[in-house]
């Protein structure tokens, strides 16, 4: 059972600023889907889910570049408003993921597990719709080198500012820093404990990909600013 002061949390932290807003007209959804091994995954299936799809900009990629029928939830309605306003063949609907049944045997989610109010609950209760595939985007413990980093500046807000100059304004720069930096729930995941519930579960884990500690920091000190996102794909046996 999940604690609903902490989805209450959650959703009031997003409602406040949602961090992925943009302006509908800078969604360019034929842009190419670079995620890691998603090719393989997505080629064969016959519907795809995504569980905290934003602003829908990856369900719309999807629908344009494959030709899959995608229906996206988030717990946010203002980020359903905007998919459904740019919508270019994915549907839309607003649903906590603890309560939503997905019928797709493709289910997608990145950066979203790891922000519910328990990591490992979210992901059984996917991994219960015995989906055929799952591809999947968490924060595991090379992320600490992100804040490891920021602890050394007095202001945060202000280095984070001169390491994410591409991002589309000031307000869209704030949002992402509170999405990165103040998020009232985090947890980076225990990959053993991953394995163990996809096994539990009938799936193989593959670890797409993930950069070290050290590469993270390295990067962000030479000014690039990376989230320290790893990628998951997992596979009935």
């Amino acid at each position: 059972m999940m604690e609903d002061n902490t989805l209450t949390e959650i959703e009031d932290f997003y409602n406040e600023m949602p961090f992925n807003k943009v302006l509908d007209n800078q969604l360019n959804h034929t842009k190419p889907i670079l995620l890691p091994a998603f090719d393989y995954y997505a080629t064969g299936t016959e519907s795809i889910c995504e569980v905290g799809c934003g602003n829908g900009w990856l369900s719309n990629r999807i629908a344009y570049h494959y030709d899959i029928p995608v229906h996206g939830i988030d717990l946010i309605q203002r980020n359903i408003d905007q998919a459904n306003r740019t919508s270019s063949g994915a549907t839309f609907t607003q649903a906590n993921l603890f309560e939503h049944k997905c019928n797709s045997d493709f289910i997608v989610s990145i950066g979203v597990l790891h922000h519910t109010p328990d990591v490992y609950i979210a992901l059984e209760h996917l991994l219960k719709h015995k989906a055929k595939r799952l591809y999947l985007g968490l924060y595991d413990s090379q992320r600490q080198a992100v804040f490891d980093y920021f602890d050394r500046y007095t202001n945060k807000w202000e280095q984070f500012q001169q390491i994410t100059d591409k991002l589309l304004s000031e307000e869209h720069k704030r949002s992402w820093y509170r999405d990165q930096l103040e998020h009232p729930q985090e947890v980076l995941i225990d990959g053993a404990k991953i394995y163990k519930l996809a096994k539990k579960h009938g799936y193989q884990l593959r670890t797409l990909y993930t950069m070290s500690y050290d590469d993270i920091m390295k990067s962000l000190e030479n000014g690039k600013f990376k989230s320290g996102m790893s990628y998951f794909g997992l596979e009935k046996s």
